[in-house]
């Protein structure tokens, strides 16, 4: 019985941190993306700043990925880039990859930090 709690709470923990990277990674991935906005509408400092603020604050209230796409996209549109909504699409999984894979890799290093060798 003990054996069978102990595994229930194993997968608990391994829930609550994949929840935890996915959470981490939809931000990162919103700023990363914003970023690559930034740069490709030439927007520097504050305008720059700005944007991927509005990005990241609309990572947090939204819990899809949909509503930064559309808000990068539209401020394409705005500016009359021939940047399409399914460009940012594809930018943003590629970039959501990147996320996750520099999270992971934060997780491993900070666990090699605490374990004792």
């Amino acid at each position: 019985m003990k054996e069978l709690e102990e595994r229930e709470k194993g997968f608990e923990r391994k829930y609550r941190r994949d929840q935890e990277v996915a959470f981490k990674a939809k931000i990162r991935c919103a700023k990363l993306l914003a970023q690559w906005a930034a740069g490709q509408l030439g927007l520097q400092d504050a305008a720059a700043d700005a944007l991927i603020r509005a990005a990241i604050d609309t990572a947090f209230a939204d819990s899809g990925n949909s509503a930064v796409v559309n808000r990068l996209a539209d401020a394409f549109a705005a500016k009359k880039m021939r940047v399409t909504h399914d460009m940012v699409r594809v930018e943003h999984d590629r970039l959501l990859v990147v996320a996750r894979q520099q999270l992971i890799g934060e997780i491993e290093t900070d666990k090699q930090a605490i374990s004792p060798e």
